[in-house]
């Protein structure tokens, strides 16, 4: 046995160590983000075609304003009607009797191959704009606050931008749910 040989075979335990090291973390890796990563809430999905677009999830706020209630929404609309209906449930609190469904029906104002707009200006204090990106897959709604003198309009935010989703991925794309935790095999693969 020539001297190269007996010392490679010498060296065989340093390699196995560190792939033993590397599967370790992933696995250690793997058990912080099942611990902490949001799980509940609906899962978002979007289904289009030439006549008529299906999406559901869950309400979220995009732009830096207080977080919304914990909602769920199902939005279906038609080319050949123009028209949408959203069927919505929100919680206010932890109890099943905090909860509020509704179902509303809009008028399409614009239904082209790559999107998707409707307005809602029935509520007393606000307009509600909502756009679907068919080409992204994505909803986007604004609340601009309208120029009233009901007093109770008065405690209403002037803006508000929202964005249809899931938790996990609203999550993912924020990322805030992996902060404090040391993620380097993850963070590397996922690029965050």
């Amino acid at each position: 046995m020539s001297a190269e040989s007996v010392k490679k075979s010498r060296n065989w335990w340093k390699l196995a160590f560190f792939a033993a090291l590397v599967a370790f973390e992933f696995a250690r890796e793997e058990a912080v983000v099942e611990a902490n990563e949001p799980t509940n809430g609906n899962l978002f999905d979007f289904q289009s075609n030439e006549d008529s677009v299906f999406v559901q999830g869950q309400w979220f706020r995009s732009d830096s304003g207080s977080p919304l209630v914990p909602n769920s929404t199902a939005i279906q609309c038609n080319r050949e009607t123009m028209l949408c209906i959203e069927a919505s449930a929100s919680v206010f609190g932890n109890s099943p009797r905090s909860a509020y469904t509704s179902i509303s029906t809009y008028a399409i104002a614009d239904f082209t191959d790559t999107s998707l707009d409707y307005v809602d200006e029935s509520p007393i204090c606000v307009v509600q704009r909502v756009h679907f990106d068919l080409v992204q897959k994505r909803v986007t709604a604004t609340t601009e606050k309208k120029e009233t003198t009901e007093k109770f309009c008065t405690n209403i935010e002037g803006h508000m931008a929202r964005e249809l989703s899931d938790v996990l991925r609203w999550h993912q794309n924020d990322g805030d749910w992996m902060h404090g935790h040391f993620l380097p095999l993850l963070r590397l693969i996922r690029g965050t």
